[in-house]
């Protein structure tokens, strides 16, 4: 049996309002729920940051929003992601990915036919996952 194991998703995000919703609801519907969801935001200016203090109050204790005051990058922004995340595994997202509701999941069924590997990398909508040893 499947050992359900918490999952952080790490989510940059940069004037993202236009695809975001989407995203953040196709997370939220995953049959592998997650545990939390970190978002960084790159001072965005076009609504960006609304929409995610809507779902924060929406889905109260899974949500952790971090809005920077000054640029910094990706890079940096997702250097501190990974620093954030609580969870046993990170997933890495973009903000106009969509996932499949199964993709969480599968990816823990592939990481405990692999368990001594560290790092898991899948090729649908670009996931990073890293399991934290």
């Amino acid at each position: 049996m499947l050992k359900l194991m918490s999952a952080s998703v790490g989510l940059c995000t940069y004037n993202a309002q236009r695809h975001l919703a989407k995203q953040l609801d196709s997370i939220l519907q995953q049959t592998h729920p997650v545990a939390e969801i970190v978002v960084i935001d790159d001072v965005s200016t076009d609504g960006t940051q609304d929409l995610l203090n809507d779902y924060a109050t929406r889905y109260p204790g899974i949500f952790r929003l971090e809005f920077n005051s000054v640029n910094q990058g990706a890079k940096k922004n997702f250097e501190r992601l990974l620093a954030e995340c609580q969870g046993d595994a990170i997933f890495l997202s973009d903000h106009d990915d969509i996932w499949a509701p199964q993709k969480c999941r599968v990816c823990w069924l592939i990481l405990i036919r692999i368990r001594r590997t560290r790092y898991c990398s899948a090729m649908q909508n670009s996931l990073m996952m890293q399991v934290k040893s």
